[in-house]
């Protein structure tokens, strides 16, 4: 459920900004300030979901969410500074929300079943993405942004009562292991992947995909659709086509079982170079459309197999902390990459920069697969995850 207010709630706060009269400026320094409190908190956040029971950490992050989205909908003539600073704090939430869940995952499904309930979780988020915004827009027709709002934040409230069900395999505690000053802890982290290069590897790969490549592709979509493709109605067209290649990549992740999942998932990432070409032609929309359907199934199988090779990979006591900052290398340079977008498109010209980012998103893959412990998605680092299930019970 609140994989769906996560879709929510950025509709239903744009729509109640812009019913209470205020402007794109306005919009804009929420919407960033939102971003601001998920990077901000993405290391912090990790540190606490390795230090703490990681079903309390998300029971937190939600009733976070939940108090600020309906102060939200109680207050829609609170000055914007007021909005933006609870934004702040819903992005806050997310961030300690992800990294605690994928940490929680291994302590509540044994390990030969990650691979499948990482693919569950994949489709429960692809479905969300697209139910979310349709069913904010379908709650704006009908009632306006304060019943869309209203029910965001009703979506966490039930997310946290599920979580009570939960039953949260607590590791055993080292009694010799002396707890860290919480910088040091992040710095653990961060040794975690130095000791893993294939981990640091792909994560080095994503930020320059979003910087390059995915940033510019999510600005000037919409626009090439707009000018040369037919219309908006054409660009909704194809994040519907994208939409339903992640559900069914989703699928397809659940069921195969790779020999090598860094090689298969890596392969599976290139079709988003050719969608890149294809917008730069523009090719004509069935083609953009295949192609997107295929990035849609690639995404995700790539994603999959990616989240559960880590879980294996990483010790317990250290796994938040690698997912916080991978989710921070996910998130850092694509601000970046949508603010340079505009105006790199209007100094390169749009084909040349599409180019190149389908270009970037190709090449970059090939040095990974170079790396025997990249297309393993395994190697480095004395310690293994979730081999087996934690031994000590929790409540």
């Amino acid at each position: 459920m609140s994989a769906i207010g996560d879709q929510l709630y950025t509709v239903a706060i744009a729509a109640e900004l812009v019913d209470s009269g205020r402007g794109a400026d306005d919009l804009g320094f929420v919407l960033g300030a939102l971003a601001l409190g998920l990077v901000i908190f993405s290391s912090i956040a990790g540190v606490v979901a390795d230090r703490v029971p990681r079903r309390s950490v998300m029971a937190g992050a939600d009733v976070l969410r939940f108090v600020c989205v309906l102060a939200i909908a109680l207050t829609p003539e609170a000055p914007t500074v007021v909005i933006a600073a609870l934004a702040f704090a819903i992005g806050a939430g997310e961030a300690f929300f992800n990294p605690a869940y994928l940490g929680l995952v291994p302590r509540v499904i044994d390990a030969d079943q990650l691979q499948h309930a990482n693919a569950v979780t994949s489709l429960s988020r692809q479905t969300a993405m697209l139910l979310g915004p349709g069913a904010a827009g379908v709650l704006l027709v009908i009632s306006g942004p304060s019943l869309a709002l209203f029910v965001d934040a009703a979506t966490f409230l039930v997310a946290l009562l599920t979580l009570l069900a939960v039953n949260e395999r607590l590791p055993e505690l080292d009694d010799e292991q002396e707890r860290m000053p919480v910088l040091a802890e992040v710095a653990e982290g961060y040794r975690a992947i130095r000791d893993r290069p294939w981990i640091g590897a792909v994560i080095l790969m994503a930020m320059v995909h979003l910087l390059l490549a995915f940033g510019p592709w999510e600005v000037l979509m919409p626009i090439v659709a707009k000018d040369e493709l037919g219309g908006v109605q054409v660009y909704g067209f194809l994040l519907a086509v994208l939409g339903v290649g992640s559900i069914a990549g989703a699928l397809v992740a659940g069921r195969i079982k790779p020999r090598l999942p860094g090689l298969v998932g890596l392969l599976w990432l290139i079709p988003f170079g050719f969608v890149m070409f294809a917008l730069a032609g523009p090719a004509p929309v069935w083609v953009i459309a295949a192609l997107l359907l295929l990035m849609g199934v690639g995404e995700q199988i790539f994603s999959v197999l990616w989240v559960t090779a880590v879980q294996r990979e990483v010790p317990d006591r250290l796994l938040s902390r690698v997912f916080s900052l991978d989710y921070l290398g996910s998130l850092a340079l694509l601000p970046v990459g949508l603010a340079l977008a505009g105006p790199a498109a209007d100094l390169f010209g749009r084909t040349e920069f599409l180019i190149f980012g389908g270009f970037v998103a190709i090449v970059t893959i090939a040095p990974l697969l170079l790396m025997p412990s990249v297309r393993a998605f395994s190697g480095g680092g004395a310690e293994k995850g979730a081999v087996s299930p934690p031994a000590a019970p929790g409540s």
